[in-house]
């Protein structure tokens, strides 16, 4: 009967010893988590203002690539003109 009540115990402190293991993985593998999940959003944030970002440098790539034709067009316009004021 004493052999059965100090194995009883035994048993009970190992339980509890792996119970204490099982909840301190537990909370670790919840503060991993949370860190991910903070990461995460960062690097959402991040990701959604380097878009906008490139958003804007495409929309200005356009309009100075839309400036250089007209540029161009007016440069050309002047030089014939200028050609034809030349030959006169």
């Amino acid at each position: 009967r004493r052999d059965l009540e100090e194995s009883t115990l035994q048993h009970e402190a190992t339980a509890a010893a792996l119970r204490k293991k099982q909840a301190d993985s537990v909370a670790e593998l919840g503060e991993q988590i949370d860190n991910l999940q903070r990461v995460k959003q960062k690097l959402e944030k991040e990701k959604s203002e380097y878009k906008m970002e490139i958003d804007d440098l495409s929309s200005n790539m356009e309009a100075v690539a839309k400036a250089k034709g007209n540029l161009e067009k007016m440069c050309r316009t002047l030089e014939d003109q200028l050609s034809e004021i030349k030959t006169k």
